[in-house]
């Protein structure tokens, strides 16, 4: 399993085995544009958006499944990327939870990356990790994506 916090999603990729350069899907900047892009996708599947909140930020989470039969050899560098700056599809299978959330108006992800047959436990381990991040660590997640905000927006601490 693997997470990222704070990634910043411009623009998809249509066709992501063949993906290079900015993506030529269009995403808006809120959170349901995103949603509404991402449920327009056809090169993997994606589950119903679910409202949530995580560090005190209300959102939208959305899960994909990428294709079961996904053979990267195939792809133009090898590489299934659903959107500029992403982590690369993991292998067939790949499932990638994400948090789109609204950060003081602005647009932030976390993403967890996992398979089909990652157990139950650890995936429920991962997003409880989430849920009770921000209050037990010493840089809690709010912190973490204000200062993401903060970088992407010039107006760093």
């Amino acid at each position: 399993m693997a997470m990222g916090i704070g990634g910043q999603i411009d623009s998809l990729y249509s066709d992501p085995c063949n993906a290079s350069g900015a993506g030529d899907v269009e995403v808006g900047t809120t959170v349901d544009e995103l949603v509404g892009a991402f449920a327009e996708q056809t090169a993997y599947e994606v589950s119903a958006p679910t409202d949530v909140t995580l560090a005190g930020y209300s959102g939208t989470r959305l899960d994909l499944t990428l294709p079961s039969d996904l053979d990267t050899s195939t792809c133009r560098y090898e590489y299934f990327f659903p959107w500029e700056g992403s982590a690369y599809s993991q292998g067939p299978g790949n499932l990638w939870h994400l948090w789109i959330l609204d950060v003081d108006g602005s647009r932030v992800v976390v993403t967890t990356h996992d398979f089909e047959g990652t157990p139950a436990e650890e995936r429920e381990e991962m997003q409880a990790y989430l849920k009770r991040e921000h209050e037990a660590s010493r840089f809690s997640l709010e912190d973490i994506l204000k200062e993401e905000l903060a970088t992407r927006t010039g107006r760093g601490r």
